[in-house]
């Protein structure tokens, strides 16, 4: 049990409303400050690394904790922004080293956010509670011994993120929304993502689109609610892929794609493009 709460989840006295209002008010400060919108929804999601140094009572944690493994809490706080706003893919190195301060630091957040979370829908005010009370001990743990939940920590996101990744011709896919991240801290510079809906997502730094041009697709501009986006279009206008950015694609299924084959195969194009752009693999007659 923490000072906070009564080891139930629940706030200790009368001011439990009080306590949830200015987690929330921490929250939204923060989010605006660190251009993360949308923070605050975390009070009812769960606290995340950002989360946790949003909120007044457990930043004081994070902070002993970011003093003992001799890190820096701007510069925690710049990798954890960078992140959540602009992915994982100019990271890689530092994520799948994991030897730098800051991922240290953002690797054992991580951990504290997500080791014995009981629940991963939205959560009442006394559900978030509890897990605020989980996430208290386990920052106490982490400070007992910083070294030794860093260095489990990483053991555990590696095995974590083995599990959320499958490969096709070499090139890492997942089912899970963090895959990209999953596929980046394995130190991979690309990843597919499947949707329950049949959509892949296509995601690295950079994607080179001319690939698709190659395989008989044509660019065209057309609106797409409110705005213009860049589609790629087969023979009879159908739209295949969806440029959202320079490194992110939606490739669509389609009705003569009964087993997927083609959705694949464009998905997996346009990722190893992102890879080999990383890499600066040089192009080869055929690929």
């Amino acid at each position: 049990m923490s000072k906070y709460t009564d080891g139930n989840g629940r706030s200790s006295g009368n001011g439990a409303q009080t306590r949830f209002d200015g987690i929330v008010a921490d929250l939204d400060k923060y989010g605006k400050a660190h251009e993360l919108f949308g923070l605050e929804g975390r009070s009812v999601r769960g606290l995340d690394p950002a989360g946790l140094l949003a909120v007044q009572e457990t930043r004081e944690k994070v902070a002993v904790l970011a003093h003992k493994l001799e890190a820096q809490m701007d510069e925690v706080e710049r990798f954890t922004d960078r992140l959540h706003t602009n992915g994982p893919w100019l990271d890689v190195d530092a994520l799948s080293e994991g030897e730098r301060s800051d991922v240290g630091m953002w690797i054992v957040l991580g951990e504290i956010t997500v080791r014995g979370r009981d629940k991963e829908t939205d959560m009442t005010r006394d559900e978030f509670f509890f897990d605020l009370d989980r996430i208290h001990r386990l920052l106490d743990e982490a400070i007992a011994d910083p070294q030794l939940f860093l260095d489990q920590a990483k053991k555990l996101l590696t095995s974590r993120s083995e599990d959320q990744i499958t490969y096709h011709e070499g090139i890492p896919f997942s089912i899970y929304d963090d895959g990209p991240l999953a596929a980046a801290i394995l130190g991979h510079h690309c990843c597919v993502t499947t949707t329950e809906d049949g959509l892949m997502f296509a995601s690295a730094n950079k994607l080179d689109f001319s690939k698709l041009e190659t395989l008989g697709l044509t660019a065209v501009d057309r609106e797409d609610r409110g705005r213009t986006a860049t589609f790629y279009v087969d023979a009879q206008g159908t739209e295949i892929v969806k440029k959202l950015y320079d490194g992110f694609a939606i490739v669509f299924p389609q009705k003569n794609d009964l087993d997927g084959n083609t959705q694949k195969l464009l998905a997996t194009v346009l990722a190893r493009s992102g890879r080999d752009i990383a890499l600066q693999v040089p192009v080869l007659d055929g690929r």
